[in-house]
């Protein structure tokens, strides 16, 4: 009877330490999993997190680089407009001065003339 009790109490040991030891197995596998599952969830979101602020990036320069890309060529015609006005009116300046000049001559030529005439008569 002794030996029958005790062969039962062991497979009920046994009975209740596989148990133990099936579900301490089952929750160390879940806990395995959850934690697999995380890293695998956080490097894909670091991922897609660094690939959208390499987009952000790179539009945000393509924006930055037109931005200066029209800015410079403002100026860039601004510079030639002024330029061109410039230089427009150094031409009529040098018109409007020969012109001031050829009747200045003219006149000058009439008052000798005239005076070369007076003194002639």
């Amino acid at each position: 009877m002794l030996q029958e009790s005790q062969e039962l109490y062991a497979r009920h040991t046994l009975q209740e330490s596989e148990g133990l030891y099936e579900k301490h197995m089952l929750r160390e596998g879940q806990t395995l999993y959850a934690q697999h599952m995380l890293q695998g969830s956080l490097v894909l979101y670091a991922n897609h997190m660094l690939q959208e602020s390499q987009e952000l990036y790179g539009k945000h320069m393509l924006l930055e680089n037109q931005r200066l890309y029209a800015k410079h060529m403002l100026q860039e015609g601004q510079t030639l407009y002024a330029s061109i006005c410039s230089k427009k009116a150094r031409d009529c300046m040098f018109q409007e001065s020969q012109g001031l000049h050829a009747k200045h001559m003219f006149l000058e030529s009439q008052r000798l003339y005239a005076k070369h005439m007076l003194q002639e008569s």
